[in-house]
């Protein structure tokens, strides 16, 4: 998987205070079912010991070591170093927003988390994280990092420069584990920016579950060992980081576009039109010259220097995505059932599945390109 980029250096905004990164370990089934006969209540990833469980029945907040009214708790937590972390079935939600829309992005993307098993056929080992921040100035302080509190940007190559969400690469947690994160921003009170908050935040979950499926175990071998030796891990790493990767550029971002902006919103079904994001999508790509055809769009990468590109280009691959899922062409189904087949294999043993999950791939690139014209009847275009 390469990327065709130019390096753009992050700027050194403060990320509003020292920011603790840390992955959050769930307890088994009996560990929980042992605490919670013991008296114990859980509140999001805290637990709350018996003799404090009544202000939980008070609708109060354990905050720090307070506890604090909702209005109280969502000033609290609208900052970086105190935001929430609230565990949902599927997926992890690290966010500033306040807990209502909290609330409703995490209802989003747990609705997304169905899409994407649907598209690989696996889940990831650990639940996906997304951070979802609540206005692009808290973004760009989240991704650059403060270089005089120590705190590195989370991306590499700028890449959140091109959408309003992104993969976090360069994010690891204290004991120095990735923390395989999908990052966007929801600015609701943005009169032009405001609506894609929502769309955003589930694409953000497709890049952590792509993520969680194609880790690049030996670049963050590396990374470590680099680390230990007191060595710098820079732009050459990152590099190869990316260059491991299994999944091409066009899947891995036509996943998050699909759960973004081409799934059947079944909430919009009650009174307006389930694919109203998708016909939304082909109509862009129509005003943007049409659909460049299958071949181009799985050669095609990002460009930091050409955004207008990248988003036209990331938009026909979730297009590429539509179709495999919802197209119903038998040629494709077929091919699509065999990198099912060989993501489960390689999720067992990546090294002796790595080359049959290329070749499944490939297989079903070439049964795109094949049918392209139904692609484009499926589609309109």
């Amino acid at each position: 998987m390469l990327l065709s980029i130019a390096v753009l250096p992050l700027a050194a905004v403060s990320a509003g205070g020292p920011l603790r990164a840390l992955l959050q370990d769930e307890p088994s089934a009996e560990q929980e079912q042992a605490r919670l006969a013991e008296g114990w209540r859980r509140q999001d990833f805290e637990w709350i010991p018996p003799d404090e469980v009544a202000n939980l029945d008070q609708g109060l907040w354990k905050c720090g070591g307070e506890w604090m009214s909702l209005e109280r708790a969502n000033a609290y937590h609208a900052r970086l170093d105190t935001w929430w972390r609230i565990p949902g079935e599927h997926t992890v939600l690290y966010t500033t927003l306040s807990r209502h829309d909290a609330e409703t992005a995490l209802a989003g993307i747990e609705d997304a988390h169905a899409d994407l098993v649907r598209l690989f056929g696996v889940e990831p080992p650990a639940k996906p994280l997304v951070v979802a921040l609540d206005s692009r100035e808290q973004y760009l302080a989240f991704t650059g990092g403060d270089v005089e509190k120590g705190e590195p940007g989370r991306s590499f190559f700028g890449l959140h420069l091109l959408h309003g969400a992104y993969y976090a690469d360069n994010w690891f947690d204290e004991a120095g584990r990735s923390m395989r994160a999908g990052v966007a921003y929801w600015a609701i009170g943005d009169a032009k920016e405001g609506s894609f908050g929502t769309l955003w935040i589930r694409h953000a979950l497709g890049q952590a579950f792509a993520e969680g499926l194609d880790a690049s175990p030996e670049a963050l071998a590396e990374r470590s060992e680099l680390l230990a030796k007191d060595r710098d891990v820079g732009f050459d790493w990152a590099l190869r980081f990316w260059e491991e990767k299994v999944l091409p550029d066009w899947l891995r971002q036509g996943a998050a576009v699909y759960v973004e902006r081409y799934y059947v919103d079944d909430v919009a079904a009650a009174d307006g039109d389930p694919l109203w994001a998708r016909k939304w999508s082909v109509q862009n790509i129509e005003s943007r010259g049409g659909f460049e055809g299958v071949g181009r769009v799985v050669s095609g990468r990002l460009r930091i220097d050409q955004p207008e590109e990248s988003a036209k280009w990331i938009n026909q691959c979730g297009l590429l995505v539509a179709f495999l899922l919802d197209g119903e062409d038998k040629t494709v189904t077929k091919a699509h059932g065999k990198v099912i087949d060989a993501l489960a294999k390689f999720a067992k043993d990546p090294d002796k599945s790595r080359k049959g999950l290329e070749k499944a791939v490939e297989g079903l690139e070439k049964a795109l390109e094949k049918q392209e014209k139904k692609l484009r009847e499926f589609a309109g275009l």
